[in-house]
């Protein structure tokens, strides 16, 4: 199994094409069989998040967000065994529940690559959070 970009792929790509870019990750199934699941790294630079890089990204789409609610159920947390917490993020504009990370991909971009546009390559909750921040920002999305 193949992570790529958060998409996970059956399919075996073979290592001559993803070269330095491809990294191991043993880990356990839910049944505790050992798997092996390999990660593909499109960037060609690694960085570390930091609590400042995500203090400057809250800043950032903060104008553009709606804070949404936390909540719990007494039923699930039953349920679980435990006590759960909810991030209600299909309470964010347009309903989407990945608008923060769109919003701060767009409004990250240089001047250059707003003039560019962007492209999602998605028909889902990650198209329209980027359909949505990209026309707040005045940026061009396929």
């Amino acid at each position: 199994m193949f992570v790529a970009d958060g998409w996970r792929f059956d399919t075996k790509l073979r290592r001559s094409y993803v070269k330095k870019r491809l990294h191991e990750l043993q880990t356990f199934r839910s049944d505790g069989a050992l798997q092996t699941i390999f990660i593909v790294s499109h960037s060609p630079y690694r960085f570390m998040l930091t609590f400042q890089l995500i203090r400057e990204a809250h800043e950032r789409i903060r104008p553009f967000i709606h804070r949404t609610p936390v909540v719990t159920s007494r039923l699930f947390d039953e349920a679980a065994g435990r006590r759960v917490f909810f991030k209600c993020e299909n309470l964010q504009r347009a309903g989407v529940f990945k608008m923060r990370g769109a919003t701060n991909k767009i409004r990250s971009l240089t001047e250059d690559e707003r003039r560019r546009g962007v492209a999602a390559f998605s028909s889902g909750n990650h198209a329209q959070a980027v359909a949505l921040a990209s026309r707040d920002a005045g940026v061009r999305a396929v």
